[in-house]
């Protein structure tokens, strides 16, 4: 019982200390991968202080853990990793309340609630959530309200969930009197039960803006024109970013007794920042042809440092964090994490044919007005009002800069200027903060996305505030509102539309930077499945497989996507550029060589299953003894075999894999078809056959490894679904093996869902068994971990 000490604490928020048993205390916690939870807990945070709430919000993995039996009310938000995971910064909180010695009144004077972020299409949906509710619960935590969960493939995404949960949280809240509720001037009036963030006029908001330094100062025109050839490098932006995660977590309105680590607290490195490295690229090749309705490009990066020199400035040190992978660490199903400081080239509008049509994420119509215009220093006139630049020189050609230099008039604040940012609430006795002087440019290239993301509920509210014009300013109300929540989505979400397009519309809005800061969307980092195998093809080199998303919105715009498209343009990614990259843990664990596996992909689902295969390419030797199954030399399994029966199967051996491919045209986009052909050995594993890579088996007696490609576009139609009921016998050989794996990659949408009818077929017809014992038979499959979707 000693487990968790009782200690008494004091808050800190926003200057103002108060005890423990001060009823305005409300602990938000979150587990978070790609920042959507934090964005959950930060909104629970700032409308509880509307209604009183003197809120501390922290990342799992920053908690103190002891002192969570201290603590009253607590909300906490979760995503969801792989096979029901918890995210990286939630694992050692969550390791540590499993433990079974925990008293079962450890939180007993806890009142709590859960929301969880997840995806409907994963079979996992929320799982993390509903544990973490069921394990509070059974340590005495008490409920105010009923689990929350989000759906990401909801329309509107997760807040079609968190809204409604939201009213309800303050309305039990309220009645129950779980949450004191202050009358008189104390606090500002609760307001209604609709929920919604509230940037009123005394909300100074998260941050403090500086300008220290215009480009006059430095010795230079301060016409807001000149722009350097080069964009900023990878590092100068990386450490913009982290100076950025360091002022937020020293502006996080926190308790400081409740942070582990508590003395570098404002130093602490928390998020995708941490452990950030530098790549650079080797090559960049196209894998498809030019006429493939989806374009797709191989693209080799290297950590080594003999590509990393010779960038000027760049410092490419490539030190390591604690929960950085190394580069020998890295295994099939892991990741690449890539930041994408894309600089946008291409204007909001191409000419195609007679048409003239929107190319997609541009950066706005005003801003590429903006960008073709020179500035007359002398005239003295003003870009960003609105209404572009009045003085025409010279058309220019737009630059890295055009949408930034833009957005940075709109706010008030000279492109060029240099400044410093600061938490606008700051416990300046305790913790001295001491900001950086950063560049403008920078600071906006290496935080924000502008011309990618679509901003949330509470920038169009933020953005009310500081519209001159009364028709936008009812209607950014009236988009914030809840019964706005519908046409905003139609407006911003559904049609991806991004904070240049939003000034577009919205001319009269002059947002200050401290507030853009805060509110517009974050440059958040992009997950890339590694093809490559570094038992194989080195410590230091990572392969991806990078498909362009490009697709047309409800009103027929064009969207790209903001990492791929760049990824996937030579000329704007060349050899030798670096990029910021960091190897992470993948979601699921991946057969081992002595595993048989049946593994189908479609697209660029194609590179794990490539890393997978090469991996076993690097340790295949031909004359190891032959592979075999548990129950010994007949290649046959049984789910009821002992542990004592790997004894029978050589480690080093390698099992079969029968690989299932799906693109649309044999002669398009057959990604690595020249691989393929020459892996047939590696394929069939040590096994006794002596069948060529086809696919084809001897009857179902002996799992036969060999890839089976399947087309979608040429003169018969086969999909996946169709290649694994033509190969029944084979397949079946393999699901009879005990130890057997399947791994499931590829798109989201209906192909996970028939390659598991598919199975079922499979079953039925090969095994006699009636459609409930193959579905019971599968479901077995998955909860041993045998049975892996990584869809996407």
């Amino acid at each position: 019982k000693n487990l968790w000490r009782h200690t008494e604490a004091r808050v800190v928020y926003r200057g103002v200390g108060c005890a423990m048993s001060d009823p305005r205390a409300l602990l938000v916690l979150y587990g978070s991968e790609t920042g959507n939870a934090q964005d959950v807990a930060e909104r629970i945070a700032r409308e509880s202080a509307r209604r009183g709430f003197a809120p501390s919000v922290l990342p799992l993995d920053a908690f103190e853990l002891t002192e969570l039996p201290n603590q009253r009310r607590a909300v906490f938000v979760t995503s969801t990793m792989g096979r029901g995971d918890p995210p990286g910064n939630a694992k050692a909180f969550w390791q540590f309340l499993r433990r079974k010695s925990l008293p079962s009144d450890s939180l007993k004077t806890l009142n709590f609630a859960v929301f969880g972020l997840g995806d409907s299409h994963y079979q996992k949906y929320n799982a993390m959530a509903k544990k973490l509710f069921k394990r509070l619960e059974s340590l005495g935590g008490r409920p105010v309200t009923e689990l929350g969960l989000g759906d990401d493939q909801h329309p509107v995404g997760y807040d079609a969930g968190l809204d409604p949960w939201l009213v309800g949280l303050w309305r039990v809240c309220r009645v129950s009197g779980g949450f004191p509720w202050r009358e008189g001037n104390a606090f500002r009036d609760a307001g209604d039960d609709e929920g919604g963030d509230d940037a009123s006029d005394d909300d100074g908001g998260k941050y403090a803006v500086e300008i220290v330094t215009r480009h006059a100062v430095m010795g230079a025109e301060d016409d807001g024109a000149h722009v350097d050839t080069n964009p900023p490098g990878v590092e100068t932006l990386l450490a913009v970013k982290l100076e950025m995660d360091r002022v937020s977590n020293a502006g996080s309105p926190v308790d400081r007794k409740l942070v582990r680590g508590k003395d570098d607290w404002g130093e602490a490195r928390i998020g995708p920042s941490d452990g950030r490295r530098v790549a650079a690229v080797v090559s960049n090749t196209a894998l498809t042809t030019e006429t493939a309705v989806a374009q797709t490009r191989h693209v080799e990066l290297s950590f080594a440092t003999s590509h990393l020199t010779g960038h000027g400035d760049e410092t490419t040190t490539n030190t390591r964090s604690n929960n950085d992978v190394t580069n020998h660490e890295y295994a099939p199903g892991d990741c690449l994490e890539v930041t994408p400081f894309a600089f946008f080239t291409r204007p909001a509008e191409t000419e195609t044919g007679t048409e003239t049509e929107t190319a997609g994420n541009g950066y706005g119509k005003c801003a590429d007005a903006y960008g073709r215009l020179v500035v007359s220093a002398v005239s003295g006139s003003t870009v960003g009002e609105g209404d572009g630049p009045t003085t025409r020189d010279e058309i220019n050609t737009p630059t890295w800069a055009t949408g930034i230099d833009y957005l940075l008039r709109r706010c008030g604040v000279e492109p060029c200027s240099f400044v410093k940012v600061t938490p606008a609430k700051h416990e300046e006795n305790e913790h001295k903060f001491e900001p950086k002087v950063l560049s403008a440019r920078s600071l906006v290239a290496g935080c924000l996305d502008i011309a990618s993301a679509s901003p949330r509920r509470f920038f169009y509210e933020t953005a009310a505030r500081f519209a001159s014009n009364p028709d936008e300013t009812e209607r950014l109300v009236y988009f914030a509102s809840p019964e706005g929540r519908d046409d905003l989505y139609k407006y911003g979400i559904r049609e991806r539309r991004t904070v240049l397009e939003f000034l577009d519309d919205f001319p009269s809005v002059q947002m200050p930077l401290r507030w853009l800061l805060q509110v517009a969307p974050r440059l958040k980092p992009r997950l890339f499945s590694i093809a490559s195998s570094s038992a194989l093809d080195g410590a230091d080199a990572v392969h991806l497989t990078v498909t362009v998303a490009i697709w047309r919105t409800h009103y027929g715009r064009a969207r790209r996507g903001l990492c791929s498209d760049w990824m996937t343009d030579p000329v704007r990614l060349r050899v030798g550029d670096l990029l910021a990259a960091r190897i992470v843990r993948g979601a699921y664990a991946f057969p081992e060589n002595n595993q048989p596996t049946l593994a189908v992909c479609t697209g660029s689902g194609v590179a794990p299953i490539r890393a997978m295969v090469r991996h076993r390419k690097a340790g295949f030797d031909e004359s190891t003894t032959p592979w075999m199954t548990k129950n010994g030399s007949s290649g046959l399994g049984s789910n009821d075999s002992t542990e004592s029966e790997t004894d029978h199967k050589t480690k080093n051996a390698a099992a079969p894999c029968l690989v299932f491919f799906g693109c649309r045209h044999s002669d398009r986009d057959f990604l690595y078809r020249d691989e393929w052909e020459g892996l047939g050995g590696v394929l069939r594993g040590n096994g006794r056959d002596d069948t060529g890579a086809s696919g084809a088996d001897d009857g179902g007696s002996i799992p036969q490894g060999g890839f089976v490609p399947c087309f979608s576009r040429d003169k018969e139609k086969e999909y996946v679904s169709h290649g694994i009921r033509a190969n029944s016998k084979n397949v079946w050989a393999f699901l009879r093996a005990s130890d057997c794996k399947i791994v499931v990659c590829g798109s989201a949408g209906d192909m996970p869902e028939d390659v598991l009818e598919s199975f079922v077929f499979v079953c039925q017809l090969e095994g006699g068994m009636d459609e409930t014992q193959a579905r019971m038979f599968l479901r077995k499959m998955d909860a041993r971990g045998q049975y892996v979707v990584e869809a996407w």
